[in-house]
């Protein structure tokens, strides 16, 4: 499915740059790191030599072939399962991806878990993501340009692939990251939900008790919000899981009970907020969901990363969701979560019932780009940026 950040302008997007430690970035670079075996090398540039044909080849600004090999070589261990990035060989069930498009949009197109022969093209689809993620794109020439590609001796091809692996300007069409949400009339994410809003609280309870942390907790605040005619009755749920910043990883691995999934329990609500509390601390946001079932998917290769801090409470968006939403013509909108930030509303919204907690709620804090072991390589494993948030630098 696709996890979507889509603000009515980046300017509006009610989020603040979360804070990191020093080196953290380049700490999960270097874990990502790999040398390829000396008695694969062979075996590997012959699978890794398949991406570069007259059609189409991969191409990352100032890359070199011993690069992409590396790249190439992690990657297959990562989606293949038998290295993941972090060293573990533990597995975790969860997919998204979503990236920032032109129009200001971050999507995020995820999969289902296949078997057999289906789950050989769930592997090719991860690696080719995960080779995303580390800055490679494909480049097709035009036909004229393909065509003498195709007429060169195996010499003159190396020393062509040799050139433009790296080339700033590649000669063609240039793959491109994410789409833009569709023009319909069924879709208006920040258009206005219609109904009393409704309340629920993590674990139940009263929604109209004062809300009391415990030491050590935060809450954070999110809405499912349905606005339009494609996100009527919708369900939604987002998954998160708790992040170890100083090592730059899952703070737990392998372990799906330290997993908090949000779900909607009340889909006919044009506006459902949702207070969860949860251990100050970190966490990622790493499966979405709209077709009613728990997310199955990770945003390993580059995750949304907000912090919950001790005692406060905080935003985290209202999430819009599609479902099978057919577009006419043929066309459909892939299923949906969009993430837009309307902070004012969510306080409004909460004002009836939790007086205090409304008050004090403040937007959350984060950055993108956190990556982590992909502990299950048999769903669909991405990466997804929230739009308006400064974006990490590529896996490298």
């Amino acid at each position: 499915m696709i996890a979507v950040g889509a603000p009515a302008s980046a300017s509006a997007q009610d989020f603040r740059p979360l804070a990191l430690p020093d080196g953290f970035y380049q700490r999960m670079a270097q874990r990502e790191q790999v040398v390829v075996p000396e008695h694969e090398r062979a075996q590997v540039v012959e699978r890794a030599s398949a991406g570069f044909t007259a059609a189409s080849y991969y191409n990352r600004p100032g890359g070199s072939w011993e690069d992409y090999l590396r790249e190439w070589y992690g990657c297959e261990q990562a989606t293949k399962g038998s290295r993941i990035p972090s060293e573990r060989l533990s597995h975790v069930r969860s997919p998204s991806l979503v990236s920032p498009s032109r129009s200001g949009i971050g999507a995020t197109i995820g999969g289902h878990v296949g078997t057999g022969d289906n789950l050989d093209a769930l592997h090719d689809e991860n690696h080719k993501a995960c080779l995303r993620a580390r800055g490679w794109r494909r480049v097709a020439p035009d036909a004229a340009e393909a065509e003498r590609v195709a007429r060169l001796t195996d010499a003159q091809f190396t020393a062509w692939a040799a050139g433009e692996i790296g080339r700033d300007d590649p000669a063609g069409e240039v793959e491109r990251a994410g789409t833009g949400l569709p023009d319909s009339p069924l879709i208006d994410p920040n258009g206005v939900p219609r109904g009393e809003p409704s309340l629920h609280l993590a674990g139940g309870g009263d929604p109209r008790a004062p809300l009391t942390l415990g030491p050590g907790e935060g809450a954070l605040v999110i809405a499912f919000r349905r606005p339009d005619r494609g996100s009527a009755g919708k369900s939604a749920a987002i998954t998160l899981r708790p992040y170890d910043v100083g090592r730059a990883e899952l703070a737990v691995a392998g372990a799906d009970s330290d997993a908090t999934t949000i779900a909607s329990a009340d889909r006919r609500a044009g506006y459902e907020l949702h207070v969860v509390r949860l251990a100050a601390g970190h966490y990622v946001i790493d499966g979405t969901s709209v077709d009613g079932k728990a997310p199955a998917e990770s945003n390993c290769f580059g995750a949304p990363l907000i912090e919950i801090p001790a005692g406060q409470a905080v935003y985290g968006g209202d999430w819009v969701p599609y479902h099978k939403v057919g577009l006419g013509q043929g066309r459909s909108l892939p299923d949906t979560l969009v993430l837009v930030s309307h902070l004012d509303q969510a306080k409004a919204a909460l004002h009836g019932a939790q007086p205090a907690l409304a008050a004090a709620l403040q937007p959350m804090a984060v950055a993108n780009g956190a990556r982590y072991a992909c502990l299950d390589p048999d769903v669909v494993l991405d990466r997804w940026s929230l739009a308006g948030v400064r974006e990490a630098p590529a896996a490298r």
